[in-house]
């Protein structure tokens, strides 16, 4: 079943009216439409860039140079006086040109470098946390859509309990007033319902605030604007009679997150224990040179030479203030910190599920019972309500089975919001998103 969404035009502009049929529908609506994930969205697109922008770290890397070197001393070379037509002498003669030009283009390779590699891994891996973090973000939101969502349905059988027995309540007041004319019952008495009415009016205010909230809530969660209408149009099952078992749950998201989290901390960890490792660059030029006794220089082909090489560098770390030691010895920190997280969450979300489950079935038994007794309230209240209007039965009698029904009643819905908050959490580890 759809979302119904409706657009109404009025004098005050276009109002978005969104009707939710079941929690379901309300879930999946907030995941297309909540604010926050969007942004977690938009986090992982990042991330995705940044371990892209990392793997291609490994492709050579291209670029062209010119340069130009003016050498005011050019280099001496000690040689016999013989070349010279000066024998037994030696004379110190300078070769090269004191201005040299160089055009082309260098192809620099990173052969071996740990670093590099691993710093790609942790990039890939960072892709699995933001992933993570999102399925965990979504049981919360499925979580926090339920308990809005079922709250509001409570919120909203409350008011009807409300308005029915301030109906009531307004009944009895007729009633009393008429008995008081009579001369039947006196000034307290009409006080007395006069109070229980508007008891009953306070109870249906709030009761509407509460509802108003928890619209206001979802709203929130499913990234509706304010002015925009949202109505639900399920009728809640106020009696439970399922059972939910232990196995039924689905593995907590938060979990898989700090799962994630420790393979980033081992690799972070090789990461800094690789600075210690050499790495290995590989470059080639190729190009043009021109070499002249003046700055006056051209581009014509015959004035420049062929010009290549090929280098091989190798760099081993030495000492750097024991900078890379202290960086292992904080990863390895962290790599610890992110166990003991991961070891102290599934310890405390096994003990804490099975309660879940737990206190879950037990509300659902005292819901029946509550439920029953609210009937019974319920049908006494009427019974004396006769009672009274026939004389069978005084005020202070009928006001007695007033206070043992509100006592029911509030037992009921508290029990039953019971149940949703329980059945709320339930629904986002049974669902997947």
């Amino acid at each position: 079943m759809a979302v119904l969404t409706l657009v109404c035009q009025s004098n005050e502009g276009t109002a978005q009216v969104i009707v939710l049929g079941s929690v379901d529908q309300a879930i999946e609506y907030a995941i297309d439409h909540n604010p926050s994930l969007e942004a977690y969205k938009l986090k992982a697109e990042v991330t995705e860039i940044n371990y892209r922008s990392q793997r291609n770290s490994r492709f050579p890397t291209i670029s062209y140079s010119f340069t130009g070197q003016h050498t005011g001393d050019l280099a001496v070379t000690p040689l016999p006086g013989e070349l010279f037509g000066q024998p037994g002498e030696t004379v110190n003669a300078e070769f090269g040109q004191p201005y040299s030009f160089n055009s082309g283009i260098s192809i620099q390779t990173n052969t071996l470098d740990w670093q590099n590699r691993l710093q790609t891994k942790l990039a890939k891996n960072e892709i699995a946390v933001i992933e993570a973090e999102i399925e965990e973000y979504k049981q919360q939101l499925a979580q926090q859509v339920s308990l809005y969502y079922y709250s509001a349905l409570i919120a909203k059988r409350a008011i009807q309990l409300s308005d029915s027995n301030t109906t009531i309540s307004n009944e009895i007041v007729r009633l009393t007033e008429l008995k008081y004319n009579q001369g039947i019952e006196d000034q307290y008495s009409l006080n007395q319902t006069k109070i229980q009415a508007n008891s009953s009016t306070i109870s249906s205010l709030s009761n509407q605030a509460f509802y108003d909230e928890c619209i206001h809530q979802l709203k929130i969660l499913l990234g509706l604007r304010y002015v925009s209408e949202l109505e639900l149009s399920e009728q809640l099952d106020y009696n439970w009679n399922d059972e939910i078992d232990y196995s039924q749950l689905r593995i907590d998201n938060r979990l898989v997150t700090l799962s994630n989290q420790i393979q980033s901390s081992e690799l972070n960890l090789k990461l800094q224990k690789s600075s210690f490792l050499p790495s290995i660059s590989l470059t080639r030029y190729h190009g043009k040179q021109l070499n002249r006794d003046d700055f006056d220089f051209g581009f014509i082909s015959d004035d420049w030479n062929d010009y290549s090489y090929v280098s091989v560098g190798i760099s081993i770390p030495i000492f750097s203030g024991f900078t890379r030691n202290n960086n292992v010895k904080i990863a390895n920190r962290e790599l610890s910190l992110a166990r003991l997280n991961y070891q102290t969450e599934l310890q405390n979300r096994e003990s804490s599920d099975m309660l879940l489950i737990s206190d879950f079935n037990l509300s659902v038994e005292t819901l029946n019972q509550s439920y029953e007794t609210f009937k019974l309230a319920h049908e006494n209240q009427e019974i004396a309500y006769s009672r009274y209007e026939n004389g069978l039965l005084n005020l202070d009698q009928y006001l007695l089975a007033v206070d043992d029904r509100i006592g029911a009643e509030n037992a009921y819905l508290n029990d039953l919001s019971s149940v949703y908050t329980h059945y709320s959490t339930i629904i986002s580890r049974t669902i997947e998103q």
